[in-house]
């Protein structure tokens, strides 16, 4: 049985909110901006399937930094060290990408136009709102429970000195550091 971190279903979950976002948005602008009757049948799958493929790559990216910086100090630095290092990175790739989409929106056709403008709103607001604000936001709320549970007991282990008999030595004891993990 595969079991997904509860961060990964946090993660999955910002990543949900900021494609719901877009469309809404979105189809709030095409309708009652620009006039146009309504969306087409294709946008919603396909600013999904884009947002989510686009989305992923950036959360993972994210994390498994805060994970590395976090290991040895308290998550509350490792995420303040991995949103700097990772910042500007990410910024700068949803910059370039917003900027592809949105050369769509030069397009005649009306699909390619509502693709392009939905799928460049989803990813500022995946760069500038979710990936820069709301994931550390919720990680830092969370703490150690957002490794939970492949991670958590093996980043909390608590070392206990167990004093043992030294092989071949009656009498002697050495002692040794153990790890104990909480479940």
């Amino acid at each position: 049985i595969i079991t997904p971190d509860f961060g990964v279903i946090v993660l999955v979950g910002t990543v949900l909110l900021s494609c719901a976002t877009a469309l809404g948005l979105s189809s709030w602008f095409f309708q009652e901006v620009l006039g146009q009757p309504g969306v087409s049948s294709y946008l919603p799958i396909l600013v999904f399937v884009l947002l989510v493929a686009i989305g992923s790559d950036y959360n993972i990216f994210l994390m498994s930094r805060v994970r590395e910086e976090s290991e040895g100090r308290e998550i509350h630095e490792g995420i303040r060290i991995a949103s700097a290092r990772t910042g500007a990175v990410i910024t700068s790739a949803g910059l370039i990408l917003a900027g592809t989409f949105a050369a769509m929106m030069t397009a005649d056709l009306v699909v390619l136009f509502q693709v392009g403008a939905a799928v460049a709103v989803g990813v500022l607001i995946d760069t500038f709102l979710v990936r820069s604000i709301l994931v550390p936001a919720i990680t830092t709320l969370f703490g150690e429970r957002a490794w939970w549970p492949s991670g958590w007991a093996v980043t909390r282990a608590w070392p206990i000195a167990v004093t043992v008999p030294a092989p071949g030595l009656p009498g002697a004891t050495s002692r040794r550091r153990l790890g104990v993990a909480l479940a």
